[in-house]
């Protein structure tokens, strides 16, 4: 996905449209499914403002069920174009385009200008992230034409999705990657002339930004320097500017290769920028590599290497952080998708005490006729009966409940491997080639020291990366158990690693439950990555034996052995909590001859 700057995106825009779209559904809806529609959306809303689209895919699901009317409605397009948003962001672009051509339909039935507008803008994003610019082009066009205008009467008072300023943001976009810059300073100014009028601060300071990167593509410094430096002013004037922090850092990179090609670059201008952004928390991911980008290739035409490799370290950490946070997106998905199910649980334990409560009041009635002492004995019996099997029921869905989080961590780690080695392990290796065709000769000493520092880095992330994505979850785990993916675990890491691993695995050692299986797999991948990263180590043995149903599991090193605040790792206590939660039991010294021992052992 390759966002534009000017798309200020769909979050917040649809509360009022949620309330208009009820009184315009309820035709085809109880007044208690219209509420519970609504219900269903906020949540959908809310899982989405915390960019955890797998949660809200489950409640549009949800609302899917409930739409089971064959006339269109707005509640129909709603539903269509939340799918569109939740493509949109996971880059499924194909389907994202059939999703919204499903909302056109509905809107053309509908015949509704704005539902018209926003099935067109969707498309045209989609056709943008598919490289169809010629058919975003048009897309965003039809938009633009079925927009309504301020003086307009009805659904321009709730909608606020097909605004012309964010249209022609997107509609720039095409141009730029079209190359045709002149078109597109002509849809950036249409769209901060919009957003003056109605005093939407932060697209109008984008829109100078933007405008300003496109003068500097022309070659025109100048006057690129001073639509940088209005945006910084507008930033600065804005009343909410912690909303602009991210406008208002990339000014500074902007400005100062402006001065750069003017010859007068004032050092000290992206110095400031840089310190701005060591002092701000949580900025936009996106800016700030923006910027840390600008700032390279400045410091590195300065040759100011000190601050040449403060900004790759930074670089660095960004990237990092981006690891971090797929990593993190797992185990927010397992904790949701488990509440959610206990939800379900609830409302079925409710049934059953509802259908308790009715069948006490139906017994205390038969009990008043006498001649029907029999009759009750036989309901009495089959009331127990149906308990029983309910009773049974519920066991087997808390059953099924265990096995669905199993399963959903092991879909989850399998993805984000899936996404490391394809996503970031890609742009390793095209940062990699890019390097590889620089003349080192051609290079001062200094120079060349930068180079080497930068290839170094890059190749330990890219190992880094290959390592994780390859260990996460390999193939053999699903097919052959926990043995077999060991093997696999240790074959790959003595293939990229200078510590050479040794794996002694008990004959009789068969497969286990499952659950056991996954939480040993992840301790035993732990323990390894504890070596690999701190140890310094030149040799690590894992062993697995099985005598009078006891597992045991010991994983020794040669390496530097314990520090003395090991015990506050993270990756510690997770090994921890894991074998609690298998009521086993760990013990983890120093050896006598070096190195560190981990026995582990277990009742099966």
């Amino acid at each position: 996905m390759k966002p534009f700057i000017f798309l200020v995106f769909l979050m917040n825009l649809w509360g009022t449209f949620i309330t208009a779209a009820l009184s315009q559904s309820s035709e085809n809806l109880s007044p208690k499914e219209s509420a519970t529609v609504k219900d269903y959306f906020q949540k959908v809303d809310d899982f989405m403002n915390d960019d955890n689209y797998d949660s809200a895919q489950y409640w549009l699901n949800r609302v899917d069920l409930l739409l089971t009317i064959k006339k269109p409605t707005y509640f129909t397009y709603l539903f269509h174009s939340r799918q569109c948003e939740i493509y949109y962001f996971n880059n499924l672009v194909e389907i994202g385009i059939k999703e919204a051509n499903k909302g056109l339909v509905v809107a053309k039935l509908l015949n509704d200008r704005s539902l018209l507008a926003d099935s067109y803008n969707f498309l045209g994003l989609f056709y943008i992230n598919s490289e169809q610019l010629k058919n975003a082009e048009n897309s965003l066009l039809k938009a633009l034409s079925y927009t309504l205008e301020d003086n307009d009467q009805g659904k321009a008072d709730y909608y606020n999705l097909t605004q012309k300023y964010h249209i022609y943001g997107n509609l720039a976009e095409v141009y730029i990657n079209q190359r045709q810059y002149g078109k597109a300073i002509t849809a950036i100014d249409s769209s901060m002339k919009l957003a003056l009028q109605k005093g939407k601060v932060r697209p109008y300071a984008l829109g100078q930004f933007t405008k300003a990167e496109l003068l500097l593509k022309q070659g025109n410094a100048k006057e690129a320097m001073q639509y940088y430096e209005q945006a910084q002013r507008t930033c600065k004037q804005a009343k909410d500017f912690t909303n602009l922090r991210d406008v208002y850092l990339v000014t500074f990179s902007g400005i100062a290769k402006c001065q750069l090609q003017l010859n007068r670059l004032q050092k000290e201008l992206i110095s400031t920028g840089l310190d701005f952004y060591q002092n701000q928390k949580d900025i936009n991911r996106y800016y700030s590599l923006l910027f840390i980008n600008d700032a390279i290739q400045i410091f590195k035409q300065i040759k100011d290497y000190k601050l040449l490799a403060e900004c790759l370290e930074i670089k660095s950490d960004i990237e990092n952080q981006n690891v971090k946070g797929s990593l993190k997106k797992l185990e927010t998905t397992v904790n949701v998708s488990l509440r959610n199910e206990k939800k379900v649980l609830e409302m079925e334990l409710q049934k059953v005490k509802a259908y308790q409560e009715n069948e006490r009041n139906r017994e205390q009635n038969l009990t008043i006729i006498l001649g029907l002492v029999a009759l009750i004995v036989g309901i009495l019996i089959w009331t127990n009966q149906k308990l029983i099997a309910k009773n049974r029921e519920l066991v087997q869905k808390n059953q099924a409940i265990s096995a669905a989080l199993l399963q959903g961590q092991t879909t989850e780690r399998k993805r984000i491997a899936a996404d490391l080695h394809d996503s970031l392990g890609g742009t390793m290796s095209a940062l990699n080639w890019s390097l590889e065709a620089i003349d080192i000769k051609k290079l001062n000493p200094q120079e060349q020291e930068v180079y080497k520092h930068v290839k170094r880095t890059i190749a330990n992330a890219h190992d880094q990366v290959r390592l994780l994505s390859h260990n996460l979850l390999p193939d053999e785990f699903e097919k052959q158990g926990l043995t077999e993916a060991l093997r696999y675990l240790i074959r790959k890491i003595n293939q990229n690693t200078t510590t050479h691993f040794s794996l002694d695995i008990a004959p009789q050692i068969g497969r286990f439950d499952k659950r056991v299986e996954f939480e040993l797999y992840s301790i035993c991948l732990e323990l390894v990555n504890n070596i690999l990263k701190h140890s310094k180590a030149t040799h690590a043995t894992i062993q697995l034996s099985l005598e009078n149903q006891q597992l045991s599991l010991v994983v020794t090193d040669n390496g530097l052995g314990l520090f003395e605040n090991t015990s506050d790792g993270k990756g510690l206590k997770n090994i921890k909590d894991r074998i609690e939660s298998l009521r086993g039991t760990w013990t983890m010294k120093n050896n006598a001859n070096g190195g560190v021992s981990s026995h582990l052992t277990l009742r099966i």
